[in-house]
């Protein structure tokens, strides 16, 4: 029995990281957005848009 209840929590385990997952791929799909945004009207470096000259 113990071991039908470790598999339900492995698994509820695995979907909230699959979750984590997808929304750390959205962010960063915005972020890469909005960096281009930044690039193209204000001219900036991607890695300057935030202020961050040490990102990437």
């Amino acid at each position: 029995m113990a071991s039908k209840h470790l598999k339900a929590e492995i698994c509820r385990e695995l979907d909230r990281l699959e979750l984590l997952l997808t929304q750390i791929k959205t962010v960063e799909v915005k972020r890469d957005a909005l960096m281009s945004y930044g690039h193209l009207i204000f001219g900036l470096e991607p890695r300057m848009a935030f202020g961050n000259r040490n990102s990437y």
